[in-house]
C-alpha cells in the first residue's frame, strides 16, 4: 500500500531482536514505505545486516531517545504518506492486513484511525497458535454506542486495547499532539481518549490484521511489570484519564505516596 508508512521502533539489538525484526519485516508483503527508527548505535547495527541495509524500501531514522513514544514521534517527522501504522519488532501483520487497509481507508474517508482485530500469541508457545483475541469487544452488542467504533465511555472503562497495527491519518495524528512520552504504560490509553475528545472517529476493522506477541522476556510490557508497582500503574492510568484534555505533554511525574 503506497499511501501507508510502517514505523518500526527498535531500542536494542541482539541476535534475538535480529530474528524477530526479520520476521516483522517479512510480514510486510506489499510494496510499502518502511521506517526503522532507533538510537544511533542500534541503528548502525541494523544497517550492517544485509537483509536490512540493502532493503530498498527501508528508511533508517535516528532517534535521540530510546523510549517508544519518542521514537514514534521522531519517525513521524519523516513520514510522507497520508497514513501510518506502528509495528512492534516482535509482532507481525497478517497476509490480508494491507488488502484490508486499502479497502477500509478508501471506503471510510471520515475515519481517523482503524484498529484491527488482533491475535495474541504467547512467545514461548508460538506454534500453539493464538491464545486469544484483542479489540473484538467493540463488535459485541451494546459495548460501545455504535458497534465497531470506540467512544469515550468504552475506552475509559476498558484498558485492554491493542493499538500497534492501527492505521492513523498522519497529519491529524500530529495535529492532535502525537504520543506523550512522559506518560508511562498508559500513553496509548491517553491518546485514544484525546483523539475521541477531539471528535476523531476510531473504528475496528472486523478482520484479523495483526499478530501481537505477549509474555516475551525484556519486552516493554515485561519491563513495566517488573519495574512499576501496581500503585504506580494505577496512578498513570488515572493521569491519562485527566491529561487527554490537553494537546501538549504536561510532563507530570509520579511521586511515591
Amino acid at each position: 500500500m503506497k499511501n501507508l508508512t510502517v514505523i518500526i521502533p527498535v531500542h536494542i539489538f541482539d541476535d534475538t531482536v535480529h530474528g524477530l525484526l526479520e520476521e516483522a519485516v517479512d510480514s510486510i508483503v506489499e510494496p510499502t514505505n518502511i521506517i526503522i527508527v532507533a538510537p544511533k548505535k542500534v541503528l548502525s547495527k541494523i544497517q550492517e545486516i544485509e537483509k536490512f541495509g540493502k532493503h530498498t524500501g527501508i528508511e533508517f531514522v535516528q532517534s535521540t531517545k530510546d523510549d517508544f513514544c519518542s521514537q514514534v514521534n521522531t519517525a513521524l517527522k519523516y513520514c510522507q504518506t497520508d497514513y501510518f501504522t506502528v509495528l512492534e519488532y516482535d509482532d507481525k501483520f497478517t497476509p490480508n492486513f494491507f488488502k484490508n487497509a486499502k479497502t477500509y481507508t478508501e471506503a471510510y474517508k471520515d475515519v481517523f484511525g482503524f484498529l484491527s482485530l488482533v491475535e495474541a500469541i504467547d512467545y514461548e508457545h508460538k506454534d500453539a497458535g493464538p491464545i486469544g483475541y484483542i479489540n473484538e469487544v467493540f463488535w459485541a452488542s451494546s459495548f460501545s454506542e455504535v458497534i465497531g467504533y470506540l467512544d469515550l465511555d468504552s475506552v475509559m472503562n476498558f484498558l485492554s486495547i491493542n493499538v500497534t497495527g492501527a492505521i492513523f491519518k498522519t497529519k491529524e495524528f500530529i495535529e492532535i499532539g502525537e504520543l506523550k512520552p512522559s506518560i508511562k504504560i498508559a500513553f496509548w490509553h491517553e491518546f485514544l481518549l484525546r483523539a475521541i475528545h477531539k471528535e476523531k472517529k476510531l473504528f475496528v476493522i472486523p478482520k484479523v490484521g495483526y499478530i501481537h506477541t505477549i509474555n516475551r522476556p525484556d519486552s516493554l510490557s515485561d519491563i513495566s511489570q517488573k519495574t512499576i508497582s501496581q500503585e504506580e500503574a494505577e496512578w498513570w492510568v488515572e493521569l491519562a484519564q485527566q491529561e487527554y484534555y490537553f494537546v501538549k505533554d504536561r510532563k507530570k511525574t509520579y511521586e511515591k505516596q
